[in-house]
């Protein structure tokens, strides 16, 4: 995660499969190589992706819905 950060990759997730959940990491800080924000969705949830205002996906079933 601190490489991605270091980097300034604005956007990155952590997909855990076997507890059905998206770890989601954004506003990297360069300098110090962390994530301002951090927010884990379980799969009763649906995470909006932030790179684009019409997408969503439910992590229960992993459909994409537009």
């Amino acid at each position: 995660r601190r490489v991605y950060a270091r980097a300034g990759i604005k956007h990155y997730w952590i997909v855990n499969v076997p507890d059905r959940q998206i770890e989601v990491y954004s506003e990297p800080n360069v300098e110090q190589a962390i994530y301002g924000q951090a927010k884990i969705v379980g799969q009763t949830e649906t995470l909006d992706v932030a790179i684009a205002d019409d997408i969503a996906i439910n992590i229960a079933c992993g459909d994409v819905m537009p």
